[in-house]
């Protein structure tokens, strides 16, 4: 969300799938917008320190400071 301003969220009890709701329209353009912002986020996963870890280490710095 914070980087690609998609919102996501996992379907029901299986934490491995993604659900996307995009609009009723869409067009080319925003499907290769949506799927370029994805492999970005996917890609993410596999580098350290990546997305998670910046995530992670963001709330304890926050927490320490509150």
């Amino acid at each position: 969300m914070q980087k690609h301003h998609i919102l996501t969220q996992v379907a029901g009890y299986h934490t491995e799938v993604i659900k996307f709701l995009p609009p009723m329209i869409v067009t080319k353009e925003d499907m290769d917008w949506f799927l370029t912002g994805i492999e970005d986020v996917l890609a993410d996963t596999q580098r350290f320190p990546g997305a998670a870890w910046e995530t992670v280490t963001g709330l304890a710095k926050r927490t320490v400071m509150a």
